[in-house]
């Protein structure tokens, strides 16, 4: 099926989510076309803006045809990640994106960041950017980190479909008690983006932590049926809004 392609500009937040809307709403109902969003001038996207594209898409899926988001930024990809939002919403195009699921794991090509369970690298590369950053202690983002790096240093990172490997998972980070896991994914992802991320987007990413810690917290205690998790989100939302006056080092 045809695409048409929307360029999304500048700020999407509370001020501005409802005239994007309505100028998706134009399009969509102009056209029998699939959707592509273009969000290569994106500068930031709020819970507001976020909401904008779950309804297009909604729309487009209820007339069986398809969008998809191209040129994402990295801050706006761990925004949808950290509010939760690919968890509630698995198929939504930033997260097909994002975990590229919608690629063809038969065919070679670039990738961004392949799983750090079968990374392999260069020699040279590695001791050229002084291999894993060791401040994404113990574990977590120091292979995006690391694969960021490298591409930023002008490095292509290819996927070979040929070479395969097999990984069950889990077996050292499963010694870590749940909570400490937790605290541990959050400060490193706060971390990374201090690192790679602008003072705006950095600070959405901390703002997105803690908003996102509310519902995880909901949900841990339903599986759990514990007030555990209370304290845990508890600790990542004070953590992160503390972050944002002073970055995470």
């Amino acid at each position: 099926m045809p695409e048409q392609t929307f360029r999304v500009v500048g700020d999407v937040d509370l001020s501005s989510a409802e005239e994007l809307q309505e100028a998706l709403l134009l399009l969509v109902n102009a056209t029998n076309d699939n959707l592509v969003l273009d969000c290569e001038q994106l500068q930031f996207i709020d819970s507001s803006g976020v909401a904008v594209f779950m309804h297009t898409w909604q729309l487009l899926a209820l007339e069986g045809r398809k969008m998809r988001v191209t040129n994402l930024n990295g801050m706006a990809r761990r925004a949808f990640e950290v509010l939760g939002l690919n968890r509630v919403w698995p198929s939504n195009p930033v997260n097909q994106r994002y975990r590229c699921l919608d690629l063809d794991l038969s065919k070679g090509g670039s990738v961004e960041q392949p799983a750090g369970a079968f990374l392999m690298i260069r020699r040279d590369v590695w001791q050229r950017l002084n291999g894993f950053d060791e401040g994404f202690r113990p574990v977590w983002f120091e292979d995006v980190d690391f694969c960021k790096r490298a591409m930023e240093a002008g490095y292509r990172i290819e996927l070979v479909p040929t070479v395969r490997a097999a990984h069950t998972g889990g077996h050292s980070v499963n010694r870590v008690p749940e909570k400490c896991r937790i605290r541990f994914w959050y400060a490193s992802l706060l971390r990374y983006a201090a690192k790679h991320f602008n003072f705006v987007s950095y600070r959405w990413v901390c703002l997105a932590a803690a908003l996102g810690s509310g519902p995880r917290m909901i949900a841990g205690m339903i599986e759990q049926r514990s007030l555990a998790p209370v304290g845990t989100y508890l600790g990542i939302i004070g953590f992160s809004l503390k972050a944002t006056v002073r970055k995470v080092c």
